[in-house]
Formats: C-alpha cells, structure tokens, sequence
C-alpha cells in the first residue's frame, strides 16, 4: 500500500473517507498576426489571437516542450516576448512556406503561450503548426523534435494514448531523452507504472565522460516521481533535491528551475516540512518571479498555518495570473472558512465557468471537476459522469482514486470499495476518539475498509531509550513492596 500525493500534472490528491468529526481540509487544490501568414494552409486564419482570449489551462510537459524547443534554436529576433515570436515565425513563414524547422519554432512559441495565459486553444493552432512540419519531413531524424512536440500538445490535452505513439515515433528516428521522457510519462498517466520505469532506466547518460546534465535532470525527476509513488518517500525528496541542482548545472529555462523547486515544495508540504516547502516555493519565485504554481504552493501553505488572509492573498495573485479551477476552489474554500460565503459562492461559480468554456475544456478539467463537485456536494451524478468519462483515457492511482471518492458521495460504497483496491491507495484523515483527535490511516481490506490508528515519530519511543531510562532509575525497596502490594490488591480474574 501507498499513499500517493498530488500528481504534478493536475492537482488531483487522494481524497481521505470522513469520519466522525474530521475537519474539512483547505487544500488545494496574452498576439496579433502578420495576415500574410495566415494564408499559409487551411484554418491559419485564425492564427494571430487576442492576447487574453481565454481562462483557462492544464499544466503542460513543460520541460520537454522546453528541451524540443532548445533543440532547434531559433535565429535572433527582436523581442523576447512570446507575441513578438509568433509574429516572427509566421513572417519567416510567408518569406519561405516550405522551411519546416520554422513550423517547429512557431508551435513552441504558441504552446508556450498556451502555458503563459491558460488558453488551450493555442494548443489547437501548435498542432496545425507541427502537422504542417511533418507534412515536410517526417521521415528522418530531422523530424524528432516535431513527433515529440506533437506529443507534448497531445498529452497536454489529455490524449496519453496518441502522446506515448507520437513519443514512440520520435524514438524510432533517434534515441531522444526528450521523447522518452515524454514517453514514460504518458504510460504513468495511463497507469502503466512498469512501462515507464523501463523507459525512465533509458534515460541513465552514457558513461562517457562528457557532462550529461539535462539527460541526467530527467532521468532524476522521474525516478523521484516513481520513488514517491511507492511510498518511498525519502528518497523522493533527496533525488529532487539532485533535479534542483541539475536544473541550474544544465542552465535551464527559468520556468523549468521554478518547477523543479515547485515539485520538491509539494512534497515537503505533503510531508508536513511547511518550512521546507516555503523556502522552495519561494526559490521557485526567485527563479521565475509570478510563477502561479509557486504562489499556490505558498497559499496552501498559508491556510495551513491557518494564516488564511496570507493565503487568499497568494491565490488572488495566482488567479491573476492564470485562473486554474483549483485555484478557485481552494480560495473558495478559504473564504468559506473566513465566512466570507458571498465571495465563497463567485469562486465556485468560477471553477465552473472555466470547466464549461468548451468541449476541450470539459476534456482537460474532467478530474478537476469530477472531484470540485464532490469535495463540495454540488452536481454529484454530474460528477461521477465526468470521473468516469476521464477513466476512459487515465487509469493512474489518483484516477482510480477520484472515482471511488464520487461514487462514495454518491452513495455508491461497494464499487466505491471495488475503485479503491484498484487504486491500491491508502488515505490519511483524522477522527475523535474519547474526546481525542486521532491521526488514522483506511484502506481497503477485503470486504471491508480498516482504520488503523497512527502515531508522529514524536510519539514512538527506541526500546533502546526506555531501556536506558529504567537502568539509570533508582527504586528504593519500601516503594518497590508498595507498588506490588498495590498490584496484588487489583488483581481478579478476567472474563472476556
């Protein structure tokens, strides 16, 4: 059994069963186009969009887009910002039609700008971008960096199944760290955790001799991925801290660095080292400054030292940013805390607004969703209808898990048992026991759900320590008769 965490994905998390009196837990939870490009090829009309057209967005494979894109370098351009790219690789584009590298370079910058304002349609146009690539050159190892870019769009957008046959298609052309990362991914969103170790162990450099840096960043980050999945998690931690300084060594982007510390912070908070989770939160905002990852690691934070103005405060900054329905939820919910039921109820309203702002949305918010509606009593059977639908292309722990945590509120607790075994999860919560809060562990055990009780290392004694302590102890003999005396006296026999 494992008690998985919060996939760097999305922020599905293993849902505990309420018992008793548990408190309900706070957690978590801008271009416009030269027209002579637009004539390029069908649909590229619209390729030049209003800078903030829309709100909403999932985390990307951010660091292979990155490592695709350093692999096909881009001439100088005049600006760094990404509206200023695009403009430039749609000119380059109607000077010269048939330079595919070009199509390449302009699918990085709209996925780019896909992650910078959480509209997913930018997505949709990359993949115009990338097919036209592959329309000419598809062949030859030339055409690596375009499959394992059309792969990061595809898993983007949750199609983990076309993500690991585009992955596969670039490692047939090259033996790519980019593509198998990408690759190894894919199976672990689908559930096949065998598979993606397999791939992950490719990822180890070749002995020799010669820096191997960014090879070696990816193979760490996962490997620290599958080591928490197991439960293992110190070595998780310390394998992330290795990803922390790899990422500096091999000189990534500043949006890479920020997410290695963001991913490291996660799990100390789950840990429960908030100390250590804020100073990587705030090396992530260091790294790249607004990062709305690191300002939502710093609010769950916050509400959890019970500073709930503080952690408002960094959710309103991280909404700013890029309203994420779990951004919403979360500030909801701290607002529900602080009574403040009015703003409570215009968050909520949000996360459902940004789930039903089109049909690739409802794709790509399906967990999200499914467990908002749950976490909060609201559209159950609607809920279920979305968990089920995204099992249909996620069989992870925490898919498995959010299913079995909708069927429960839907009053369904047998196939809410039968999810949970298939998730192989256990679920941390709290309970009162003779008037004493209790930390406790359920899972499932045959038929049944166990509640096991659990101790903080505090609380454990060395039977080294307690022998130490009774060999340095001084009884005198008078003391001694009384203790036995007293023993004797509340003897009796004992009948079950």
């Amino acid at each position: 059994m494992f008690i998985p965490w919060p996939s760097h994905r999305d922020a599905a998390c293993c849902r505990p069963v309420q018992i008793n009196s548990c408190e309900e837990s706070i957690v978590r939870k801008q271009c416009r186009a030269a027209k002579s490009a637009a004539l390029l090829w069908d649909g590229m009309a619209n390729l030049g969009k209003p800078a903030a057209c829309c709100v909403s967005t999932i985390f990307l494979f951010a660091l292979t887009c990155e490592l695709l894109a350093s692999q096909i370098a881009p001439k100088p351009i005049p600006s760094n910002t990404t509206d200023e790219r695009i403009r430039f690789f749609q000119a380059q584009l109607a000077r010269d039609p048939e330079y595919y590298v070009n199509y390449n370079r302009l699918a990085g910058a709209y996925a780019l700008k896909a992650r910078e304002t959480g509209d997913i349609s930018y997505y949709e146009l990359a993949e115009k971008a990338i097919r036209k690539s592959l329309e000419l050159e598809s062949q030859h190892e030339e055409a690596v960096t375009a499959y394992g870019q059309l792969g990061a769009i595809q898993f983007a957008e949750h199609r983990f199944s076309e993500a690991a046959a585009s992955a596969e298609r670039a490692l047939k052309l090259a033996d790519d760290p980019a593509a198998l990362a990408l690759a190894g991914d894919a199976q672990l969103e689908m559930g096949d955790y065998a598979k993606a170790e397999s791939l992950f162990a490719r990822l180890t450099p070749p002995n020799d001799g010669r820096p191997h840096s960014g090879r070696e960043y990816l193979r760490t980050t996962r490997q620290g991925s599958l080591a928490w999945i197991r439960g293992d998690v110190k070595s998780s931690i310390s394998l992330m801290k290795q990803a922390c300084a790899l990422a500096e060594e091999a000189h990534l982007p500043a949006e890479n660095v920020a997410w290695t510390h963001f991913m490291l912070g996660e799990q100390l908070f789950q840990s429960g080292n908030l100390a250590g989770a804020e100073g990587e939160m705030n090396a992530a905002l260091r790294a790249f400054p607004l990062y709305h990852r690191a300002l939502a690691g710093m609010g769950q934070i916050r509400a959890a030292q019970l500073r709930f103005p503080d952690a408002a405060d960094f959710y309103q900054r991280a909404i700013a940013v890029i309203p994420l329905p779990t951004y919403a939820s979360a500030l909801g919910d701290i607002y529900h805390r602080q009574r403040k039921d009015t703003e409570a109820k215009k968050q909520y309203a949000l996360v459902e607004y940004i789930g039903q702002l089109g049909a690739l949305n409802k794709q790509v918010y399906n967990r999200e969703l499914a467990l908002f509606f749950a976490d909060h009593d609201r559209r159950l059977a609607e809920a279920l209808a979305l968990a089920q639908k995204e099992l249909e292309v996620r069989h992870d722990v925490y898919m498995w898990d959010t299913l079995a945590w909708v069927l429960l509120k839907n009053n369904r607790a047998q196939d809410a048992h039968e999810a949970m075994q298939k998730a192989d999860v256990a679920a941390l919560g709290r309970f009162v026991l003779a008037g004493k809060e209790k930390l406790c562990l359920i899972r499932p055990m045959g038929d049944a759900l166990a509640l096991e009780t659990l101790f903080v290392h505090e609380d454990v004694k060395d039977h080294a320590e307690i022998d130490e302590a009774v060999a340095s102890a001084a009884v005198k003999k008078p003391e001694l008769e009384l203790a036995k005396q007293i023993i004797a006296s509340l003897e009796a026999p004992f009948e079950p």
